[in-house]
Order: structure tokens, then sequence, then C-alpha cells
């Protein structure tokens, strides 16, 4: 079999890994007879599947064995430091892919007791050192320096965010041959007490890629494209001109009022549960005149709607919060294909999107994923917005 004949799609992981982090990864025959006939012929049609290829390194250098991510050894109180590893979506990859990354392993070793351990009152064979030792971790956009982090900005203690089994799905997209930094940034306060030394914690890490739908992000700042049902209630919200929006979707906070909506028409009511507020929602377009948003589920509310026809393809997902609130719109997917980035988070007063190009719309779409509110929620300001665009 020539290499053409094959089809490949593979899932490619490398593994990562503080005091050591090792990054490990018919023809049909019918007719007649005819006195004159012609044959033309259409040959060597193939379909190739893509493929998926995610390397680990350096900056000149990828490949898929060990790589380590970071040795810090001998630190004291006051300290911080950090380590990275560059993650590729190799140039033999020919699909767009999501990373996320898992915590596979952690071991924080005492290594026995010293004097100066003993006289602070250390009694145990447990390592102090995860209780006080603080992290955050982050990709990095290595040609505009952006920062996507897991979890959030503030660095925590090493035994809250360094837990063995944890994922971090934050999606972060790779376009084929792009590349992209991760960073562990680690600090060691100057109240530590002598209860840490010679005590360690390793940690291992795996960046796990899968096929993606690619977006963009947008940030639409404090209603800085204005009204765009009709209707006050949802001002705030970014979109595009109304020449160039084909129509919109809304599943808003509204307390007792409409909180569902279909190119500004009023739809149904849902009652958000949990704490904090959380739903999953499914959008969907049948690629002619009829869109649809569900909040909740099967147990939920769906409201259908007519809207205008449009083949585009473009459409982007809004999140937008009032002061002292904060909306995540998360575990994104396009047709069952995970979204990357697959989370768009806003707190405080303002909207912040993600933008998608999947091409065409004429064979419908659905868009899945979670809506989660929390802090102080505002009725009539907090929510998601869909707008589908009209080129």
């Amino acid at each position: 079999m020539s290499s053409k004949d094959t089809i490949e799609l593979s899932r490619r992981k490398v593994l990562g890994g503080l005091a050591v982090i090792g990054v490990a990864s018919a023809t049909a025959g019918a007719g007649t007879i005819a006195a004159l006939n012609d044959t033309e012929t259409s040959n060597g049609n193939s379909i190739y599947a893509g493929t998926l290829d995610l390397k680990i390194g350096s900056p000149g250098s990828f490949g898929d064995s060990n790589v380590r991510l970071l040795n810090a050894q001998g630190i004291v109180p006051g300290q911080s430091g950090s380590g990275m590893v560059h993650l590729k979506n190799d140039n033999s990859s020919s699909t767009g892919g999501a990373v996320d990354v898992r915590i596979t392993d952690v071991n924080a070793r005492e290594n026995g007791r010293t004097e100066m351990e003993r006289e602070a009152g250390d009694t145990d064979s447990d390592s102090e050192l995860p209780e006080y030792l603080t992290v955050r971790m982050y990709f990095e956009d290595l040609a505009t320096g952006d920062r996507t982090y897991l979890g959030d900005d503030v660095f925590r203690k090493a035994s809250n965010r360094l837990q063995s089994g944890k994922t971090f799905a934050v999606h972060y997209p790779l376009a084929p041959s792009e590349k992209v930094k991760f960073v562990l940034e680690w600090q060691l306060p100057a109240s530590a007490p002598s209860t840490i030394m010679t005590d360690t914690i390793s940690v291992d890490f795996a960046f796990d890629m899968m096929q993606a739908v690619l977006g963009t992000s947008i940030d639409g700042g404090s209603n800085s494209y204005g009204d765009v049902s009709g209707n006050s209630r949802f001002d705030g919200f970014p979109a595009w001109t109304a020449s160039d929006k084909a129509f919109d979707t809304k599943a808003v906070f509204g307390g007792s009022g409409d909180e569902l909506r279909i190119s500004g028409n009023p739809g149904g009511s849902y009652t958000w549960t949990g704490s904090p507020l959380s739903a999953p929602f499914t959008f969907t377009y049948d690629g002619a005149t009829t869109a649809s948003i569900n909040l909740g589920g099967s147990g939920g509310s769906t409201v259908t709607g007519t809207v205008p026809s449009t083949d585009s393809g473009i459409f982007a997902l809004i999140a937008k919060s009032e002061s002292g609130g904060t909306v995540e719109v998360s575990n994104v997917a396009i047709n069952g294909i995970a979204a990357a980035p697959g989370m768009v988070t806003k707190s405080g007063d303002g909207t912040k999107g993600i933008e998608f190009d999947v091409g065409d719309f004429s064979g419908g779409v659905e868009v899945t994923g979670t809506i989660e509110l929390s802090g102080t929620i505002s009725a009539q300001e907090t929510g998601l917005q869909i707008d589908v665009r009209d080129d």
C-alpha cells in the first residue's frame, strides 16, 4: 500500500513534568449498447483524514521525548522562579488542535527532619513544602505575549493547585505549525517556616491535544457596540452592525422576566440552579430559517424562532457581565467537535467573546456548552449572546 492510501488521524499527547518536573507526552453498470458511445474516466479519487501531532521541546527543537520543565533546587523563603516548555502542533499536522493539561503524578517528600525543622515544630513525616509554596500556570502566545491561565492568575498553594489526576480543560488552540509556551511560576513566601527544610515536591504533566474548531478571542469592552435587540433589557452585548449581523440569540439571567430570545423576540423563562448558578445550553441553526436556544437540557426551556437565512458560517459566543458578577462559558463544542478556546470568562462590567468561522452554515450548526454565573448577578445585565454574521 502506498503512502497515499493511508488514512491517519492520531491523537497525540506528550507528558510533562518542580523539584524535578519531567515532561514525558460503482461503478454501476447499467444501460444499453448504442451505435455510438464515448467514455470518460475519473480516477484516483480519495478522501484523506487529517493528522494531528503534538510535539514538545524548546523553540528550536521539538520532539516526542522527555523534556524537563524546571529543576529548582536549594530554594529558600523569599525566592521565586519559573520553568517552561514549548509545544507545537507539528508541521505534519493538517488539523487544528485544542490542548488540555493533566497532572499525572505529584510526589511530596519530607526527606528527614533536620534539627531546625524539629525545633520549629515539625513532628511528622509529611512534607510541609506544598502548604507554603505557591504556583500558577499559563500558556503564553509567542507572538503577542497574551496569557491563558490554568484556573486563574493568582498564585495559589501547591497543595491545592498541583493535585494528581487534576485536568485543566483549557482547550488552548493550536493551528497547524503553531507554537505556544507553557509556563509554571512558583513563589516561596518569606514567611515560610523552617519546617520546609529539605522538603521536595515533584510534578508530572501530560499535554493532550484533540481535534478542534479554532476560534479567535474578541473583546467588546463596556457596551461598546450598543443595543443589538431594540430592547433596553438587553443593552450592552457586542455585535456586528445591523447590516452585517443576520440574527442573534440570548440566554440572559433575567430574574422574573424573559430569559431566552431568538433575534430579539421574547421567549421562555428558566430557573437557574446551583451555587454558582449553572446551566448547559444548546444553540441550533437548521441552515435555512430556524434557530433555537435551549437552557438547562431536557428539563429546561427551549425557544425556537424564525431567522434570516445565512450560510456565512461565522458566529460569536459573547459573555456579558455586570459589575460584581462573573460569566463563564465553558465546554464549548461545535457539531460535537471541541472548540478552542473552549472557554470565555468575563468579570465586571463589559463583554468578552470568541468568534468562529466554520466555513458553511448551509448544513446547519449545533453549539453546546455550559454557562456559569457567580458573584453579584444583576438581572437583565448578565448572560450569553450568540451572534450569527451575514457576509
